[in-house]
């Protein structure tokens, strides 16, 4: 009679520590759930954006304000024009002056050689050689040096009437004067003069 009852506290026993590993296996299966869970709803990675391109030397913007003067571009070239230069010179001042003077010397084409630039923290100066074609004095070349300034990012033409030519002030205008040579000697063979400019004296009498 007592074995019925020895089994029934083992079982007892045996149904209580059943019952206290229950909630630790409940516990870590739900753990383990909710760890799956959280890597199943976890958001791509994004892709990081590209690295902006460096700005253009100032060079390459220099050569960009004279390749639109070639081509008479001149709303092009005010819109690389500094801050400052633009506080100074109006859009209109800036297009008449310019046209003023491309039609004076009846300019054909423009091009520029970079010679040297030279840059420091909020300026730079660009050395170039322009090469004019003119249908009224033909071609010529000078060289100049190109004032930039570094705002907003990028490099932009100080601009000022020496940009054009470097003797040029605000204040100066460019006027195209013709002269004609004198006419050359012709001589012949020997020596001789046949067609020459001398001095003549000439003696007239009024009655």
């Amino acid at each position: 009679m007592k074995s019925p009852i020895c089994r029934s506290r083992r079982g007892s026993r045996l149904l209580q520590s059943m019952k206290s590993a229950l909630p630790s296996a409940v516990f870590l299966f739900a753990l383990l759930a909710a760890s799956c869970g959280s890597n199943a709803t976890m958001s791509p990675t994004e892709t990081p954006s590209p690295t902006p391109s460096p700005p253009a030397p100032p060079s390459k913007r220099a050569e960009a304000f004279f390749r639109n003067w070639g081509v008479t571009d001149y709303g092009a070239m005010y819109k690389l024009l500094s801050t400052g230069a633009r506080q100074r010179t109006s859009p209109e001042d800036f297009v008449q002056r310019h046209e003023k003077i491309s039609d004076g010397i009846e300019l054909r084409s423009l091009a520029t050689n970079v010679i040297g630039e030279w840059a420091t923290l909020d300026g730079a100066e660009v050395d170039v050689a322009v090469i004019i074609d003119s249908g009224l004095v033909g071609r010529f070349q000078y060289t100049n040096t190109v004032p930039m300034v570094w705002e907003n990012d990028n490099w932009w033409v100080d601009w000022s009437p020496r940009v054009i030519f470097p003797q040029l002030d605000e204040d100066e205008l460019v006027n195209v004067v013709i002269e004609n040579g004198p006419r050359g000697d012709i001589y012949d063979r020997n020596g001789q003069p046949l067609a020459t400019y001398r001095t003549l004296v000439t003696v007239g009498v009024i009655p």
